[in-house]
């Protein structure tokens, strides 16, 4: 898939020079059989032709664009065995086939999503479906925060977290699209802005692949197994190994691995890469148990922390995590990094397993405390009926 538009018939023209080998004038030649006969050049040439039109449409107009990719897509793999005999000019062909198939997904995601929406929402989507989907959170599992939705729901995935270009261009639109009734649907005004938001993003070169979303098969290799001693085992390519974050490069964490624990209990943890891999990755954005950091060395785990932005576990959550690991007898080893963002100096704090499971219930305990002690104040402040006082 492919978010970015398309090469320009300029470039084209000029990938086709580079190639040193030049496109020949006219458009179509007749055999004597007067049977279509185009010479690899020329129709290189009437390729070109195509793909300027292309350029020429309204970006807006999404369904007509998708069409015409589709028909240059078709029209790259016709060209394909008459340029064979020119390796640079059927290399050519094979990139403006890629993209013209990878654009052609993209916007058929995009008509996808919004066709729910378009008539009561204009396409607002996304806050629309925060909404929904918060309703259908399993009990006890965390959904992706709300700031992340963006990301979730953009089939490229691009990253929308802080201050990106991305993520500014969604304000932008959100705040034109609360005063005007005409702006069109997030994604496809976004068409109109692509080249603007490409130029950014390679600017402060950030990626413009958009972060992973594994599928079911390829969050397969991401599974963390624990055997019945409470070692744990890492999925690869020649089987089993013992999990071990050590070489791991992961943003702001090196020698650890990001986690998450699916609704089931499978435990998936990779390297953390900002912009490309983030904890969102490994159930595209679907519920978890828990999510956070983690370091592991030789199969034994040696610290676990609850860092994750995009879940944001609490305490409750943490601890169920823990019990869970405990029972396995995966945290021997393990220390358990926790910071109290009640506490008025935010400090992460070390435990062990136990000494965790230990604060965690005293925290429970203290605030139902307080909650009840809270409630209870306030009855005690509701006026007495005139019944009552009689």
């Amino acid at each position: 898939m492919r978010w970015q538009d398309i090469m320009s018939s300029d470039t084209w023209k000029k990938i086709l020079a580079a190639s040193g080998e030049t496109v020949a004038p006219g458009l179509v030649s007749w055999s004597s059989t007067k049977q279509a006969h185009e010479t690899a050049m020329t129709a290189l040439g009437m390729l070109g032709e195509q793909l300027e039109q292309y350029q020429q449409m309204n970006k807006l107009q999404v369904a007509p664009r998708l069409i015409a990719l589709r028909r240059l897509e078709a029209k790259c793999e016709a060209l394909s065995e008459r340029v064979a005999s020119k390796p640079k000019a059927a290399a050519a062909v094979q990139l403006l086939a890629g993209q013209c198939k990878g654009k052609a997904d993209y916007l058929t995601a995009v008509m996808q999503f919004q066709d729910p929406f378009d008539s009561d929402t204009k396409g607002k989507g996304v806050d629309m479906l925060r909404n929904i989907v918060n309703l259908l959170v399993v009990p006890g599992a965390r959904a992706l925060q709300m700031d992340y939705w963006i990301e979730k729901f953009d089939p490229a995935h691009r990253p929308g977290t802080g201050f990106n270009p991305f993520r500014k261009l969604y304000w932008t639109w959100l705040l034109k699209a609360e005063v005007d009734e005409t702006v069109p649907p997030f994604f496809i005004w976004l068409e109109a802005n692509s080249g603007e938001l490409e130029q950014k993003m390679l600017e402060l070169d950030m990626s413009t692949e958009g972060v992973a979303y594994l599928d079911g098969a390829e969050r397969l290799h991401a599974v963390i197994s624990i055997d019945d001693a409470g070692k744990t085992w890492a999925t690869s390519k020649t089987g089993p190994q013992p999990f071990d974050t050590t070489g791991w490069q992961s943003t702001g964490f090196p020698g650890f691995g990001a986690f998450v624990v699916a609704t089931d209990g499978t435990l998936y943890a990779h390297e953390h890469q900002e912009n490309q891999f983030h904890h969102s990755s490994f159930l595209s954005g679907g519920q978890v148990l828990a999510a956070g950091m983690i370091r592991a060395e030789g199969g034994a785990i040696k610290d676990i922390t609850p860092k994750s932005g995009h879940y944001k576990p609490r305490l409750k959550d943490f601890r169920r995590l823990v019990s869970l690991l405990e029972r396995k007898g995966a945290l021997k080893q393990a220390s358990i990094r926790w910071t109290d963002f009640d506490a008025k100096d935010h400090k992460e704090k070390t435990y062990t397993p136990q000494e965790f499971l230990e604060y965690a219930v005293a925290s429970h305990l203290a605030t139902q405390f307080k909650l009840r002690a809270a409630a209870k104040k306030v009855s005690g402040q509701v006026p007495q009926t005139t019944q009552q006082k009689k």
